[in-house]
């Protein structure tokens, strides 16, 4: 078994804590015969706290898979990102944004074929589907609203809008004057379109 450090999102909550698997994370969200994940010395903070916010601490945290919007975890600790675009190789890349609860969710998807949102949702993805650097917006937030991970997990029950492209340019996002996305973006918020990959 593996201890790998990984972070759920509820729609309220950011829990982050250890978890021992004997497979992937993928393979654990999408077990058909299990309907919870446990997070050992769990931190659970609210979302509209900074995630370096000191928060609640548990020993375990039991959590419903039906209510994990996202998860993520440190590819490094789990598989080296070149072990994963590996078994990736052979499948179309996409740039991928999503609504998903108070988060929309911006990186890569990786496609056995290209087909309009609607197909891709019914017959490619699974229940919790991989996006690999990914960034994720949360607007409820006041400050840092902005993670950035090698590679998210969505759980695509619980998507609200989808949309991809092929273009290596990606998306584009605008914005909120009242959020600062601190990636160059002045305390004024501006407006400016800022791209969303690279």
């Amino acid at each position: 078994m593996e201890h790998v450090t990984a972070v759920v999102y509820t729609h309220a909550h950011h829990i982050e804590g250890g978890l021992l698997i004997a497979e992937r994370l993928s393979e654990k969200l999408n077990d058909p015969n299990t309907d919870f994940i446990e997070l050992h010395d769990a931190r659970i903070t609210s979302l509209l706290q900074g995630v370096d916010s000191a928060g609640s601490m548990w020993p375990i945290a039991t959590i419903p898979k039906a209510s994990i919007l996202l998860a993520t975890l440190d590819t490094q600790d789990h598989e080296s990102p070149e072990t994963r675009l590996y078994k990736f190789e052979s499948k179309k890349k996409s740039y991928f944004g999503a609504i998903v609860g108070p988060f929309e969710v911006y990186g890569t998807g990786h496609l056995q074929f290209v087909d309009t949102p609607t197909r891709v949702l019914t017959d490619q993805l699974q229940s919790y589907f991989p996006v690999t650097n990914a960034t994720i917006l949360l607007g409820q937030r006041q400050g840092d609203n902005r993670i950035s991970t090698g590679l998210a997990f969505v759980n695509r029950n619980m998507v609200q809008a989808l949309t991809l492209t092929q273009d290596a340019g990606g998306f584009v996002a605008t914005n909120n004057p009242s959020v600062s996305t601190n990636v160059g973006a002045s305390a004024s918020g501006s407006g400016r379109s800022q791209s969303l990959t690279g």
